[in-house]
């Protein structure tokens, strides 16, 4: 008898979105500053997300949300949405 290891890899994938307030006084381009001082105000929120979001298979790569880093672990951004369109943003 001979044996052989089958071996398989699926990459698994979860994306969450939260929405927070942000002082109306914080300038536009200063949004992105302001979330990195203040994840204790998104971040738990996010992980409760997370763990209650089943898995997708694939990458996730394959979504328009602006997460499409290939070579990156997880990434983060924020988009700044008025009037229903997103009319500035970034990754964090």
């Amino acid at each position: 008898m001979k044996q052989v290891t089958i071996t398989q890899r699926l990459v698994y994938h979860k994306t969450v979105s939260v929405t927070i307030d942000v002082p109306s006084e914080i300038g536009l381009h200063d949004i992105q500053l302001w979330l990195w001082e203040n994840q204790d105000l998104y971040q738990d929120e996010l992980d409760n997300e997370l763990e209650q979001t089943p898995h997708s298979i694939g990458f996730g790569l394959d979504i328009n949300n602006g997460l499409n880093d290939a070579e990156a672990d997880s990434e983060i951004r924020f988009d700044f949405i008025e009037e229903d369109k997103i009319t500035y943003g970034g990754h964090l």
